[in-house]
């Protein structure tokens, strides 16, 4: 299996690549909107085939519903990631999933400046942080793959980082918090045998630090049909962490850190993590397709 590519661009190449190619003379979101807060509910009505599953936006939260998926997430609130009611049949999941910067100071994100919805894509931009060295922007991308035993269905994170001072830190965490007990992971491989489960203890989280390793992970909910599979880019996966919490539903906590290394003044470091679900039957080997769905995937043009 072939391995990502890395992508790291400058702003003023980023700006001459796209000069250059049109990459700016791109379809204009189906609509944009302000900032003004509102109320959300989710519902369970099928308006949409999987084929054509789009992002919704009312207000600040944008709703993800397919015949296979349905989800919703607050661009003002990415530390809340996306709640998953329902995934391939399976409903009152509870998950959440791709949770950005849950671990730090929430005025990471002190305000969004810009979002929108445009077709599989919710797009938010951030104002800089307090210090003013760090400007995020974040695509969650809808991707459907097929399996051998129906659709796995998810979302690609997409976090770019744009520096503006010199050595200035990049890093963020993703955590994703699933109603489970049984995990397996393994490296970036196309062989279903080198998944391991993990030996999760209540409050003794499993820590690992080597870069690349066990960048794949597979979490197996109770009594559901459906597998959550999550990828992380082997070159932005820094420190990855699990723990077990204990209560009347075992729910696996799982913190990816990405980045690590500072940045010179003008740099947009890019982290991409993957999320799907896939039906439980042959789990593993469906994990594999999306792997290969992954790595054969064009580079994210975002604008």
């Amino acid at each position: 299996m072939g391995r990502f590519k890395t992508t790291r661009y400058s702003a003023s190449y980023s700006f001459y690549c796209c000069s250059i190619f049109g990459l700016f003379s791109v379809p204009a979101p189906l609509f944009r909107t302000c900032v003004n807060g509102g109320v959300f509910l989710l519902a369970d009505s099928i308006n949409t085939s999987p084929q054509t599953a789009m992002w919704n936006l009312h207000n600040s939260v944008a709703r993800l519903e397919s015949s296979d998926i349905l989800a919703a997430l607050d661009i003002e609130k990415p530390y809340e990631g996306l709640y998953v009611e329902r995934a391939c049949v399976n409903r009152a999941l509870g998950a959440r999933i791709l949770r950005l910067n849950a671990s730090q100071d929430d005025d990471i994100y002190p305000a969004v400046q810009e979002y929108y919805a445009r077709g599989k894509d919710v797009v938010a931009t951030y104002t800089p942080t307090r210090t003013g060295a760090v400007r995020a922007q974040v695509y969650w991308r809808y991707h459907q793959f097929d399996v051998e035993q129906g659709p796995a269905v998810g979302v690609e994170l997409i976090v770019s980082m744009q520096t503006s001072l010199l050595d200035s830190d990049p890093s963020a965490s993703v955590i994703t918090s699933i109603p489970c007990d049984e995990v397996w992971a393994c490296e970036l491989d196309d062989d279903a045998s080198q998944f391991e489960r993990l030996q999760l203890s209540i409050a003794r989280p499993t820590v690992w630090t080597e870069k690349g390793s066990r960048t794949v992970h597979l979490f197996r909910p109770q009594n559901r049909n459906v597998s959550y599979v999550e990828v992380v880019h082997e070159e932005d996966g820094q420190l990855a962490r699990m723990e077990l919490a204990a209560g009347s539903r075992p729910t696996v906590h799982c913190e990816t850190s990405l980045f690590g290394e500072p940045l010179e003044k003008g740099v947009i470091r890019r982290g991409r993590v993957w999320g799907m679900f896939v039906p439980r039957s042959n789990d593993f080997d469906a994990a594999l397709t999306c792997l290969r769905e992954i790595a054969a995937a064009p580079l994210p043009l975002t604008t």
